[in-house]
């Protein structure tokens, strides 16, 4: 899910699920998605940390 947090306006969230794209515009509905959006990113490596993993994986 992509989140958005247009200026002085509620978080939304926006999804591809299997066939369908969904806009969604309930707070209640966007917290829990947009926290594990957040705690994935947070766990997620650098760019650079990326490449020199996939580098290491590939043995280059």
């Amino acid at each position: 899910m992509n989140k958005f947090t247009p200026r002085g306006k509620p978080q939304m969230g926006y999804g591809e699920f299997e066939s369908v794209n969904r806009l969604i515009t309930d707070p209640d509905e966007v917290r829990m998605p947009a926290a594990r959006y957040g705690s994935i990113r947070g766990q997620a490596l650098s760019p650079s940390d990326s490449c020199a993993l996939f580098e290491t994986l590939l043995g280059e």
